[in-house]
């Protein structure tokens, strides 16, 4: 980096240990940083979401994809589709058990003398998201009986990242650049609250379906009966059926669509402290639409919200 480039870095670097920094000062600081960050760290990761805010990559958006895909196989299941492990795996198949695999109890590797790392070798193996002509079917039943019990054990949704971890990235980047920052000068909770809007209104794109799958979008969760402000994931899945002879309308079509929210950053900062009450009021009235609406930062800092004006009828005023 060059010395005028350090220079200019180092002011706004500095600002942390005020009052008057802001997301767009965090985002600068990771921009600046990210060539000289680590390929496969945290702060790179978020780095990559000050400059695109359509994802098809990363941690974030591989939780999410991996939700997606097993959501949509529970709906073809629902619809008839059989699971058949001796013909080439559907990619979202492959893709869900992927996604599953990855969050194995230690019970069910146990039972079936398995170790993580063997297991994802062989998910990788004989579940391939591109299947190739010669595809075959690994020889042990008891293989797929585990696969099997996988699938259906219940996910247990901790957040992707802590808080923590998002300010301690930040930190450990900025002094690893060697740069000058006073640590007890910083207001972890404010720091923290900047880097969250960087994440927020991020659209998921699966270049598997080629269309959007989720979002990620700030949400409140009652934890310890304490309303939190957490970074969300929102994932949608949908099935179309075309026809339906058996009711008489071949011609029919319906189509069902589930929803669902995870937390992705779960934080300790009270959503009452951090939030407009015009944000609480909508939250509390449409949580599933709010990502939909317009979220900022107002002038006091807050997390604020535009809602839409009603739409009048005609001669009213």
């Amino acid at each position: 980096m060059k010395y005028a480039e350090r220079v200019d870095l180092q002011k706004v670097i500095s600002k942390l240990e005020t009052d008057s920094f802001d997301s767009n000062d965090i985002r600068l600081i990771l921009i600046m940083l990210r060539e000289y960050s680590d390929r496969n760290s945290i702060f790179r990761e978020i780095s990559h979401f000050v400059a695109h805010k359509n994802r098809d990559q990363g941690y974030f958006y591989s939780r999410i994809e991996g939700l997606h895909c097993l959501f949509q196989i529970n709906l073809l299941c629902q619809h008839g589709y059989i699971i058949d492990y001796s013909q080439p795996p559907l990619p979202e198949l492959s893709k869900a058990i992927l996604f599953k695999a990855n969050f194995v109890s230690n019970n069910i590797l146990k039972k079936y003398n398995f170790d993580k790392q063997s297991l994802l070798n062989d998910v990788a193996k004989y579940f391939p998201i591109k299947v190739k002509e010669n595809f075959t079917p690994h020889e042990s039943i008891l293989f797929y009986e585990m696969i099997t019990e996988i699938i259906s054990e219940p996910i247990n949704f901790v957040p992707v990242y802590k808080d923590s971890e998002l300010i301690e990235c930040l930190i450990s980047e900025i002094e690893k650049n060697k740069f000058k920052l006073d640590i007890q000068k910083v207001d972890l909770s404010k720091l923290l609250f900047s880097i969250l809007p960087i994440l927020h209104g991020t659209e998921l794109n699966a270049t598997l379906f080629k269309k959007s799958i989720g979002t990620i979008n700030f949400g409140i969760l009652n934890q310890g009966n304490k309303d939190v402000l957490n970074l969300m994931g929102y994932v949608r899945a949908t099935h179309t059926r075309p026809r339906f002879p058996d009711l008489g309308r071949p011609d029919i079509t319906i189509q069902e669509n589930v929803e669902f929210s995870f937390s992705i950053v779960q934080t300790d900062l009270l959503a009452s402290d951090w939030c407009t009450q015009n944000y609480l009021s909508a939250f509390e009235e449409n949580w599933a639409s709010i990502g939909k609406l317009d979220t900022f930062i107002n002038e006091e800092g807050l997390l604020d919200i535009v809602k839409k004006a009603p739409v009048m009828a005609h001669g009213q005023s």
